[in-house]
């Protein structure tokens, strides 16, 4: 396989403003970056600095103002909304911020109705469902509700809900943030895992610094900008626990 075909996300001088041309706001400038098979890539940032933006551009979740995303292969432009559904649905994870669960489901409901929007039977999915909740360590949570969960219950819930469906991209917005300090480190150390034995891409945004020891390639967002972390700023950081 050639480095070509290890790229599963590629942006180039991508922008997003929000607002008219005679209001509008810049968030993310001009950014470019890939991901490739078997890398975890972090983007660190405080808050506001166009973390959260970025990774949902890079998903196909918004539409940048401008730049080229070339998501899988393909250029985000020749996807229809019902092609990127699919994509997400079967061959993209996204782990997001407020974890996203269904109140109305119980745990191992909430992880396989994402296999069956990937196009697994009602069998298959709950199978799927209580393999990755078993692989992650929270069978024990299947029948629990959201609202019964705690914070950090309902994000490895959310990660096992990203996983099931085995993607070959994932994005995760600021995983670590609800959880205990072991909890969080455990969790990237998941992902991390998962990432090289299955030759995926992971994209993480955060402000937690901890996150670089485990990065194969580390950038920073700062006022919309994205730019290389030199070696020396990461060894500087190792340690640090977080960017204010």
């Amino acid at each position: 396989m050639n480095n070509h075909d290890r790229t599963l996300l590629n942006l180039q001088g991508v922008s997003k403003q929000f607002g008219d041309s005679d209001r509008c706001t810049p968030v993310v400038k001009g950014a470019s970056c890939e991901v490739r098979r078997g890398e975890m890539v972090v983007v660190l940032g405080p808050s506001g600095s166009g973390k959260t933006t970025l990774l949902q551009m890079a998903a196909g979740l918004i539409a940048p103002t401008e730049g080229r995303i070339k998501l899988l292969g393909r250029d985000i432009t020749q996807h229809t909304n019902g092609d990127l559904q699919r994509l997400r649905a079967r061959r993209i994870g996204f782990i997001f911020q407020t974890c996203r669960l269904l109140d109305p489901l119980n745990a191992i409901d909430n992880v396989a109705l994402a296999a069956e929007f990937a196009g697994s039977n009602r069998t298959e999915a709950k199978v799927k469902a209580r393999q990755i909740l078993n692989q992650l360590g929270v069978e024990h949570l299947a029948r629990a509700y959201p609202p019964s969960l705690s914070q950090g219950e309902r994000q490895r819930v959310a990660v096992a809900r990203a996983l099931v469906n085995a993607p070959d991209l994932l994005f995760a917005d600021e995983p670590t943030a609800s959880l205990e300090s072991s909890q969080g480190l455990r969790l990237i150390e998941l992902l991390s895992e998962y990432v090289h034995a299955h030759e995926a891409g992971l994209i993480v945004a955060t402000h937690d610094l901890r996150i670089i020891a485990y990065a194969d390639r580390v950038l920073r967002i700062e006022d919309g900008v994205l730019a290389p972390v030199d070696e020396p700023m990461r060894l500087q950081a190792t340690g640090t626990k977080q960017i204010v």
